[in-house]
C-alpha cells in the first residue's frame, strides 16, 4: 500500500512539473500573439475617446480599454503562473502584513455590510518574506471572500502560531464550496467553481506564491462558509 501511495504522489509530482512545462509554452505564445494587438485596440479607443462629445460613446470606448487592461492583467496573471520570479526575502512582521493587508478592505467591506475581522498574536512574528508578493498572495484571498460573500456577512482574517509553523486563516461566510471545488480551486481557469467565487487565476496565483515560500495552501469548507488557509513551516527559533 505504501509502495503505491509513493508512486501515485511520484506519478502527480511529474505530471504537475509536464502540465507547468505546457503551460510555460502557451503562456509565452498567448503574451506574444495577443499583447501586441491588445495594445493597439486600447490606444485607437483611448484616441477616439479624446475626440468623442457623444457621452454614451465616450462610455463605450472606456469599457474597451478597461476589458483590454483586464485581457492584460488575465496573460500577466497566466505568465506568473508558469513562470513566478524568484522571491526576494528578507525578515516581515506577519502580523504588522496580514493587518495592513486587511486595512487596505475595511472601507469596501463596510460599503457592503461585510464585518472584517483581524485576530493576530500579540508581539512581533519576524519571518523571511517576499513581503510585496505574499501580501499579493492575503489580498487574493481576501478578494475571493469578499466576492463570494457579495453582502451582509463576516470575514475573519486570523494567524495562529503554532510550535513548528504558522497557519494564516481565511475565513467567510460566503457559498461553500464542494469537493471537487476544494480539490481544483488552484487549477487555472477551473470551471466547475460554485457561483460568487469567480473564475480566472487569482487562487493560482496565490497558490505559486505560497509554494514559492514553501508554504502550502489549501481550501476548507462545506454547505456554507470557506476556510483559506496558508501553513508556514520551518520558522525561525
Amino acid at each position: 500500500m505504501q509502495h503505491t501511495r509513493t508512486l501515485e504522489q511520484s506519478f502527480d509530482r511529474r505530471l504537475h512539473t509536464q502540465k507547468l512545462a505546457a503551460l510555460k509554452q502557451f503562456a509565452y505564445g498567448l503574451s506574444h500573439e495577443i499583447n501586441n494587438p491588445l495594445a493597439n485596440i486600447s490606444t485607437r479607443a483611448q484616441q477616439l475617446k479624446q475626440g468623442e462629445a457623444d457621452p454614451h460613446r465616450n462610455t463605450s470606448l472606456q469599457k474597451i480599454v478597461d476589458q483590454v487592461y483586464r485581457a492584460h492583467e488575465m496573460i500577466a496573471d497566466l505568465m506568473f503562473y508558469a513562470n513566478p520570479p524568484l522571491p526576494e526575502t528578507s525578515p516581515c512582521d506577519l502580523n504588522v502584513l496580514v493587518r495592513s493587508v486587511a486595512d487596505e478592505f475595511v472601507d469596501e467591506a463596510d460599503s457592503l455590510s461585510i464585518r472584517l475581522e483581524t485576530e493576530t498574536p500579540v508581539g512581533e512574528l519576524l519571518l523571511d518574506l517576499d513581503e510585496p508578493m505574499f501580501g499579493e498572495a492575503l489580498r487574493v484571498l481576501l478578494r475571493n471572500s469578499i466576492e463570494a460573500i457579495g453582502s451582509s456577512g463576516t470575514i475573519v482574517v486570523s494567524v495562529v502560531r503554532e510550535a513548528d509553523r504558522v497557519l494564516i486563516h481565511v475565513a467567510d461566510s460566503g457559498p461553500g464550496l464542494s469537493r471537487a471545488a476544494r480539490e481544483h480551486a488552484f487549477d487555472p481557469y477551473f470551471s466547475g467553481r460554485e457561483a460568487g467565487r469567480g473564475l480566472g487565476l487569482g487562487l493560482c496565483r496565490a497558490y505559486r506564491i505560497a509554494k514559492l515560500h514553501d508554504a502550502d495552501i489549501s481550501l476548507a469548507g462545506g454547505a456554507a462558509g470557506c476556510v483559506a488557509t496558508i501553513t508556514i513551516g520551518k520558522l525561525p527559533a
